[in-house]
């Protein structure tokens, strides 16, 4: 595949929504990734607008321009749904918001900790009836099988996905193109339960206080870590997270490489955040135990960045705590 053919499919992928005709179909998805099971849905779409239900006719999913509302979550079925609004940041935990929705171009970026970089050339197929094009992207080295997309030729919309070693994760079965789809099937009036329930205007002073304690406690720890003067085979961006009880903290880098840097008391349990894949690294001092996990940092560069952090980390821990 050359980079103007990936080019020219990633651009449809990404933008081609806007020129999706209005659609009816059945979208079957791996909703548990331990099984090989699909579950089916029966799925209204025009352009960046869809309604998804089961087939027992039981929502889904509605996303109607700014809002998604989810009518399940890890415990099943919910009646008041979530609602997010990705123009904030939020995402929707769903695996059918997830193969309905298209990915940032910025999450298509070349990485080498995702699938993002071609593994051959396209080959011009049929899906549906709708010409298409089979791409597989090659593993990066901790995962394993090509990502196998099949995507379609006019509006980038990926028909089929799945992976050459665990099989399929969801797929169009049913794709029809209808003369419209009725404007109030991709609208929500009824009650809902989001985290951002609210517009600028009319934040309550005590939750835009609490925000802003937290954005200042983040912002002090990693001033006080230095980290915009790291350097890991090239320069990066991070950010963190502090808790309410100031002891646990957690600090995100990211560049080609990347970590994270977990604080927690030294006598805390240990928890899965501690636990992540990754090259791990751990120490302790008299305050706290700090956590480092590791993506993609050559090996060259990975004792120097314990005993850089090791350093920062112990200064903060004979100050006090930012």
């Amino acid at each position: 595949m050359t980079d103007a053919q990936w080019l020219e499919i990633l651009v449809r992928m990404v933008a081609g929504e806007a020129s999706e005709e209005p659609t009816e179909g059945v979208l079957a998805v791996r909703l548990d990734e331990e099984s090989e099971e699909l579950t089916r849905f029966r799925v209204w779409k025009h352009g960046a607008r869809w309604r998804a239900e089961d087939l027992s006719g039981r929502l889904r999913s509605i996303h109607g321009g700014g809002f998604t509302y989810t009518f399940v979550d890890h415990d099943g079925p919910r009646e008041k749904p979530w609602r997010t609004e990705r123009a904030r940041g939020d995402v929707a935990q769903d695996e059918v918001f997830d193969a309905l929705s298209r990915r940032e171009a910025t999450d298509w970026r070349p990485r080498p900790d995702d699938y993002s970089r071609p593994a051959g050339a396209p080959r011009p197929t049929t899906y549906l009836g709708r010409d298409a094009w089979e791409v597989r992207l090659a593993p990066p080295s901790h995962k394993t099988g090509d990502l196998v997309l099949v995507v379609d030729a006019l509006d980038g919309r990926i028909l089929q996905e799945s992976n050459s070693v665990y099989g399929l994760f969801r797929r169009w079965e049913e794709l029809h193109i209808v003369e419209s789809v009725p404007d109030e099937l991709f609208v929500w009036e009824g009650p809902f339960c989001a985290v951002y329930a609210f517009s600028d205007d009319d934040v309550p002073d005590e939750l835009r206080e609490q925000v802003e304690a937290e954005r200042r406690a983040e912002e002090a720890y990693l001033a006080a870590l230095r980290l915009d003067s790291l350097v890991v085979a090239g320069a990066g961006s991070s950010f963190g997270h502090v808790g309410d009880d100031q002891d646990d903290a957690m600090v995100h880098w990211r560049a080609e490489a990347s970590f994270h840097l977990q604080r927690r008391r030294s006598d805390a349990p240990e928890d899965e955040d501690e636990r992540e894949d990754g090259e791990r690294t751990v120490w302790t001092d008299q305050r706290w135990r700090w956590t480092l996990v590791t993506h993609d940092v050559p090996a060259g560069f990975l004792p120097g960045l314990v005993a850089d952090l090791q350093a920062r980390t112990r200064a903060l821990s004979t100050t006090p705590d930012p």
